[in-house]
């Protein structure tokens, strides 16, 4: 190693100080050997006792916790060296979670000697004084200052990981072993609702959260803490199982009911807080990992994508839990829609298309998808009612706040739902003739919404729709057309474009869409050329005397060529130039919609 490794390794050794880390690390493996019999022989005899004893690993582990707490304090108050205190703390944390862990074979010794609550009680009194007086005195000793928004969730999770095996002792509570796998499972659900009791500390912001005199500075503090505890309660979820699940027939070790599908409380909840941070502190980056993260959630909410799900012992446990309840998947999709329409609402950028996203997907997944094992794939049952909830909302939204956009989006949701429902009429149903045009009618729908809404609205979007009003306009009246001659025949195709025509020039002459005006144009003249052409086939067919054709057809060259010597006259200019008059005195003494 040459002297300038050397040198940096030192310097990074000096500045980061993992001496702490490292030496309680060493403590509690050495507590391992010293404690289990078979290991070493100084306080037990070969084979005594099948487990590590609990009473002296509890001693052990809180007489570390008091070390480490007095030196964070020592440290700081003799030489400022905030740096190793800040470790120091974070192990204190960690050293909390040992003991909890630890009380677990306690508990259940206690349980089988004796049906008295008193012992019970005592040792959880003992225990949640032990890590409040050891936050305190860590938080009082280095003069930091924590609101009570962060101080009380920071004590109710300490107190909920040391208190919840009460509720899992089955001689305490007479409960079954599927109860306790049940209640192991609400522990993370209980960990989440305290995460979000963080909420009001978020929403004060970064300058309410510093300390005078500390060097900390925010998101450091106080969020490192948190972060630590977050780790703590996931590795406690999967401890309840271990210490009070009772093992499968196989005796793998990782045969027990936990599943990570039971965490995702625990990382909504998490999401939720960070969501919040990064809109209070406008952090731009941190809200958009949040809307991607989000979605992955869902893959953790299965319960069977995990590498153990074959065994039998959390088989038959996680087919037993769900039996009752809905899907894990189903209930993340519920939270991560309320979390996705609170990002909205709050104006997070793409917030929306996950929203969308989330309102898609709860479309074929159900409350029983995903609770066989079987059932990965989803089964595609179409729902219409998150669409017409979301649809509905965000129609509502875009009239409040006059978002043609939103309004557009929502009719346009709403309309495909209408095209799904008529495909579904049965056949021996009364409305089963409607089942041909169902495509026609939504998109005579969207059209009307949408020319609706370029006439009454004067923005950016309402332009848009203005400008393709018109080749929407044509396209669906031509595709309407075919059908129906593929459904009835020609002579209703051409009754349906004589209403339409009507309808284009009505909308022309109310508007001044020069657009619709040509298409109206248009579609007057293909109609008159096609009635014309039906006239002179009809013409052409009656039975009349020999020469009478003639001269019909003659009659109808003469009066071709009295217009034509009119508009040469200047008659068409004429018409054109009243026409404009006309239209500029309406616009003078009454606006025309526009």
């Amino acid at each position: 190693m040459s002297r300038a490794t050397a040198k940096k390794l030192i310097n990074f050794l000096y500045v980061n100080n993992p001496f702490y880390l490292i030496s309680a690390g060493l403590f509690v493996y050495g507590l391992k050997f010293l404690l289990r019999p078979g290991s070493s022989p100084i306080l037990f005899q070969q084979g005594s006792v099948g487990y590590i004893e609990p009473w002296g690993l509890l001693a052990a582990l809180a007489g570390i916790t008091a070390l480490m707490t007095f030196t964070a304090i020592l440290i700081v108050r003799l030489g400022q060296v905030w740096e190793d205190a800040r470790s120091l703390t974070l192990i204190v944390l960690l050293m909390l979670f040992a003991m909890t862990v630890s009380t677990d074979e306690l508990v259940n010794q206690l349980a089988d000697e004796t049906d008295s609550l008193q012992p019970l009680a005592l040792l959880f009194g003992l225990m949640i004084g032990f890590s409040i007086g050891t936050v305190e005195t860590v938080l009082r000793g280095l003069k930091l200052q924590l609101p009570a928004a962060y101080r009380f969730p920071l004590h109710l999770l300490l107190i909920l990981m040391t208190a919840w095996p009460i509720l899992l002792v089955p001689e305490i509570c007479e409960i079954t072993v599927n109860q306790i796998q049940q209640r192991i499972a609400i522990f993370p659900v209980a960990c989440g609702i305290l995460i979000l009791s963080l909420l009001p500390a978020v929403w004060h912001g970064s300058k309410w959260a510093r300390s005078e005199g500390c060097p900390w500075t925010w998101p450091l503090y106080p969020w490192t803490a948190f972060l630590f505890l977050l780790l703590a309660v996931c590795l406690r979820a999967y401890s309840l199982t271990m210490s009070f699940d009772v093992l499968s027939s196989s005796g793998h070790y990782w045969d027990t009911s936990f599943g990570i599908w039971q965490l995702t409380p625990i990382f909504i909840a998490t999401l939720v807080i960070l969501m919040e941070i990064s809109i209070r502190e406008n952090q731009n980056t941190l809200q958009s990992f949040c809307l991607l993260a989000a979605p992955v959630l869902l893959v953790m909410a299965c319960p069977w994508i995990v590498p153990w799900s074959n065994f039998s012992g959390f088989r038959s446990a996680t087919l037993t839990m769900l039996a009752d309840h809905p899907s894990p998947v189903f209930y993340t999709l519920i939270a991560l829609i309320l979390f996705y329409a609170r990002a909205r609402h709050k104006g997070v950028a793409g917030a929306q298309w996950g929203l969308l996203s989330m309102v898609l997907l709860s479309t074929v997944i159900h409350p029983e998808s995903f609770r066989q094992s079987q059932s990965i794939v989803i089964q595609y049952n179409w729902t219409s009612w998150p669409l017409i909830a979301f649809a509905a909302i965000e129609c509502a939204v875009g009239i409040r706040q006059k978002a043609v956009g939103k309004c557009f989006l929502s009719s346009t949701i709403l309309t495909l739902i209408i095209h799904q429902q008529l495909s579904l009429v049965p056949a021996n149903s009364e409305w089963a003739f409607l089942i041909p045009w169902a495509t026609a009618i939504c998109l005579h729908l969207l059209l009307i919404i949408g020319m609706l809404i370029a006439i009454v609205d004067k923005s950016d979007f309402a332009e848009i729709l203005k400008e393709l009003a018109a080749p929407a306009f044509l396209l669906i009246v031509i595709a309407t057309a075919v059908s129906i001659v593929r459904e009835t025949g020609v002579m209703q195709a051409a009754a349906y474009i004589l209403v339409m025509t009507t309808v284009s020039l009505a909308i022309g002459r109310l508007t001044d869409w020069p657009a619709i005006r040509m298409l109206a144009r248009f579609m007057a003249s293909v109609c008159g050329a096609a009635l014309l052409a039906w006239g002179l086939k009809l013409a052409y067919q009656l039975p009349l005397p020999q020469g009478s054709r003639q001269i019909i057809f003659g009659l109808i060259s003469f009066g071709v060529a009295v217009a034509i010597s009119l508009f040469k006259a200047g008659l068409g200019r004429r018409i054109l130039l009243h026409r404009r008059r006309k239209q500029r005195q309406q616009r003078v003494g009454k606006p025309s919609i526009s």
